[in-house]
C-alpha cells in the first residue's frame, strides 16, 4: 500500500547546523556569510493547463548573504517598498538603479529572498542544494565552470533541486562546503590572470590554468549522479583511445587545452 506523506512547508535547522556554517564563513560586515533554510517547493505558471501549480522540492538550501558593505545604501528601502510581486518577484528595474558594487542584472528578488531580507536585512543568494549522496552540489556552476563542461561534452547545469533524492545536513555538506571556499580562490586566480594575462608569467599562466581546470574537474564531480552509464562509457572509451588528446574530438579536449585556445583567441 502507497502512503501519502504530507508536504512540510516549515522545517526549522537546529542550532548546531547554523553554527556549523558560521564556523565557516564567519558572520562578518565585509564578507558574505552562509545561512540554511527549508524549500518547500516554488510556485510558477504551467503553460499547459494555463495556471499556476505548485511544484514540492523539500530541500535544505544553503544560502549565501551578501554583506551590507557591498550594497548601495537605497537597497533596502527600494526592496522594502517593492515587496514581493504576485508571481514571486520584484521587478528587475527597480532593483537595476540601486544595485551599486553588486551586479543585480541577473538578480531578483523572490518570497524566500524577500523572507531572508525581512529577518537578517541582507540580500541572500542560493548558492548549495543539499541532496543525493555526496553532501550536495552548487546551485548555478559558474562561466569557467560551464566552459570547462562544455568542452567535454557534460551538461553545463547542476541538477535541479529536488532533482537527487533527499539528504541530510551531515560532515558530507561541510566538507563540499569547505571546497565551496576553494573553489572561490581558484575563481579568482582564474579572473585575475585573464584581465593581465599579457602581462603575467608563464608559471603564472599555468596556475590559472591549473586553477580553471580544478574548477571543470569539480563541476564533473557534482555532475557524478545525474551522468548515465552510457555518458561515462564513452567518456572512458575516447580517454583510451586518445590518451595524450590527440585527435580527440572537440567535445573532449581537456579543460587546460580548451581554456589555452580560448585565451590564445581573444588575443
Amino acid at each position: 500500500m502507497r502512503l501519502a506523506v504530507p508536504l512540510r512547508y516549515h522545517r526549522k535547522p537546529p542550532a548546531a547546523w547554523q553554527a556549523a556554517l558560521d564556523a565557516i564563513a564567519p558572520p562578518h560586515r565585509q564578507k558574505s556569510r552562509l545561512l540554511i533554510r527549508w524549500h518547500a517547493g516554488r510556485e510558477f505558471f504551467d503553460e499547459t493547463v494555463g495556471s499556476r501549480v505548485w511544484q514540492p522540492i523539500e530541500r535544505w538550501i544553503i544560502w549565501e548573504l551578501i554583506p551590507s558593505a557591498v550594497m548601495s545604501p537605497r537597497f533596502p528601502a527600494v526592496v522594502k517598498m517593492a515587496g514581493p510581486r504576485i508571481h514571486g518577484g520584484v521587478a528587475l528595474h527597480e532593483l537595476q538603479g540601486v544595485r551599486g558594487l553588486l551586479d543585480l542584472d541577473r538578480s531578483s528578488c523572490d518570497r524566500e529572498q524577500w523572507a531572508i531580507y525581512l529577518e537578517t536585512g541582507q540580500y541572500a543568494r542560493m548558492v548549495w542544494v543539499i541532496q543525493g549522496e555526496h553532501g550536495g552540489h552548487q546551485r548555478h556552476f559558474s562561466e569557467w565552470q560551464r566552459m570547462g563542461l562544455s568542452r567535454r561534452g557534460l551538461p553545463e547545469e547542476p541538477p535541479y533541486p529536488g532533482q537527487l533524492p533527499y539528504a541530510p545536513f551531515d560532515r558530507r555538506v561541510l566538507a563540499q562546503l569547505e571546497q565551496l571556499q576553494q573553489g572561490r580562490i581558484w575563481e579568482s586566480v582564474s579572473n585575475q590572470a585573464e584581465r593581465a594575462w599579457h602581462l603575467i608569467g608563464a608559471h603564472e599562466q599555468q596556475e590559472a590554468l591549473s586553477a580553471r581546470r580544478a574548477l571543470a574537474d569539480w563541476a564533473e564531480q557534482q555532475l557524478g549522479e545525474v551522468l548515465d552509464s552510457s555518458t561515462r562509457a564513452e567518456r572512458a572509451e575516447l580517454r583510451e583511445l586518445y590518451p595524450a588528446g590527440v585527435g580527440r574530438p572537440d567535445e573532449m579536449v581537456d579543460a587546460d587545452e580548451a581554456l589555452a585556445a580560448y585565451l590564445e583567441g581573444a588575443e
